[in-house]
């Protein structure tokens, strides 16, 4: 592992320690087995009993002794046997895996097999006369969180690197999506069928009105027939934006052990930092992605102890791109209000504001993946902000839901992509679309793509359909809630079943 201290847990060791003489050591080399039963987990026996040297019976086994042990567990991931190993230390119960299977999915009780119990003297009076003791579900549920963890797989980017031929089966997809994964390079050449809109705005303020009511009817329509589109002539200096890209690069191109020094902590709630993507799907699949999160703008509300110090122009020039993408932000949002037939300003004060409005930087780290057609860089989702924007190192890989097809996203030089999100789709009542998107991933090359996410503040501005939009022919779409609130019940649980004709979204 290239990163120990990512890949060890500590389980904290209580302040009151087991008296000396409730230390037990096994006189015999058997180890125990694991039995699953209908009220908890039995441990068979396996050893004879047993007398200390001075022939007295031993202290009872304490029910507290496996939680007042400091228990460290490593997860190694290899193309031919995950296994799990715990630390060589004596008061350490080691639960190894014998068959070939992913390091973090608990295997049926048989394939696991326990050292020796280590206690003086007969066994403790908890065994039952035919041997066995029965523990109650509870006293393995800590060993159950620490072998299905995903906090025990190591960062995307050291699998991609350590020759694995065979991604862990965390990383595979449902069935119901390998068949809709394809090449990437094969699909973004293709020229047939429908492609994502290409907006130029170089007239969005033009002084001649027919240019500019060009210009923003063809936005308009983008957002209300896509919900996604590339952005051109965008007025923001290509110069700057390839040293953008350079800074996430060199980060990104930093040993892990260096950027590891930047890791969030998604358990405390500090989401901002380098991490890579928990589990957060019924079924349990991984993203094949590291990333690095941080809130850009407003500037006094960053926290620029997570910024990265290396490379030495990456706060300098990404507060530059914060600024000018701020601005762009502006002007969508008043051309988005004028097709709802609003004023200039309305859709930007509903979203926050100037000083409200939050603008948060996901770098997304899509390494190669030795098998790309059962993975996903980021699975079918659509965004809960009001704008995204987007940068990409060329390299496609972003797919869009439309008309009942994947359709994947052409690489368009000195381009900003640009996402409608819910918060947008909710103020407009549905009228502008928050597209279902995802990324596909692919063996020769990295993926690196810049998402800014433009979101209202959590609590201050109730989302709902404005009034403005709102008739007796078509009634409000969405229920009013706060962005939080949003954020926790994800109104658009959109999926590719629920958008093809006929079903429900």
């Amino acid at each position: 592992m290239e990163n120990d201290a990512y890949n060890w847990i500590d389980i904290p060791q209580p302040s009151e320690q087991p008296d000396a003489g409730e230390e037990h050591q096994s006189s015999s080399g058997e180890g125990a087995e694991l039995i699953t039963t209908g009220e908890g987990i039995e441990m068979s026996n396996a050893g004879e009993e047993m007398e200390d040297s001075t022939g007295k019976g031993g202290n009872e086994f304490s029910d507290n002794e496996f939680n007042n042990k400091e228990a460290v567990v490593q997860n190694e991931i290899t193309p031919s046997s995950p296994q799990i190993h715990v630390q060589d230390r004596p008061d350490i119960h080691e639960v190894r895996n014998t068959e070939n299977s992913s390091a973090c999915t608990l295997l049926p009780t048989s394939c696991y097999s326990l050292p020796p119990r280590q206690n003086r003297g007969k066994p403790p009076n908890r065994y039952s006369p035919n041997g066995k003791i029965s523990y109650a579900i509870t006293k393995v549920l800590l060993l159950y969180i620490m072998v299905t963890s995903s906090f025990f797989l190591p960062r995307v980017e050291s699998l991609s690197s350590s020759g694995i031929q065979s991604i862990p089966r965390e990383y595979i997809r449902p069935q119901e999506e390998l068949t809709s994964i394809t090449n990437v390079f094969e699909e973004e050449k293709k020229v047939e069928g429908p492609q994502v809109p290409t907006i130029d705005l170089e007239g969005i303020e033009s002084e001649d009105k027919v240019v500019r009511e060009k210009c923003r009817e063809e936005l308009v329509k983008a957002a209300k027939e896509w919900g996604v589109m590339h952005l051109v002539n965008h007025g923001i200096p290509d110069d700057l934006i390839d040293r953008v890209k350079k800074a996430g690069k060199a980060f990104f191109d930093l040993p892990i052990e260096e950027k590891e020094k930047y890791a969030n902590d998604q358990a405390s709630g500090n989401v901002q930092g380098y991490g890579s993507k928990l589990a957060n799907n019924a079924s349990g699949q991984l993203e094949w992605e590291d990333y690095f999160f941080h809130l850009i703008f407003p500037e006094d509300k960053r926290d620029n102890s997570v910024w990265p110090k290396t490379p030495c122009d990456y706060t300098e020039v990404t507060s530059e791109y914060s600024r000018l993408l701020r601005s762009l932000a502006t002007k969508v949002l008043s051309v988005l209000s004028l097709g709802l037939g609003l004023e200039e300003g309305r859709l930007e004060k509903e979203v926050g504001g100037l000083e409200e409005l939050l603008l948060q930087m996901k770098i997304n780290y899509y390494p190669k993946c030795p098998q790309p057609e059962l993975a996903l860089g980021v699975e079918a989702h659509t965004d809960i902000s009001a704008l995204t924007f987007i940068l990409h190192n060329m390299v496609p890989g972003l797919q869009l839901f439309h008309e009942g097809k994947w359709i994947t996203a052409k690489c368009v030089p000195n381009s900003i992509i640009m996402h409608i999100g819910d918060t947008v789709e909710i103020l407009s009542n549905g009228k502008y679309k928050s597209i279902l998107h995802r990324g596909l991933v692919n063996k020769e090359k990295v993926r690196i793509s810049w998402a800014v996410f433009c979101e209202p503040p959590k609590e201050k501005i109730i989302l709902k359909p404005l009034t403005e939009v709102v008739t007796e022919a078509e009634p409000p779409l969405f229920p009013p809630r706060t962005f939080a609130q949003h954020i926790e019940h994800k109104l658009f649980r959109k999926t590719q079943h629920s958008l093809l004709p006929g079903k429900a979204g």
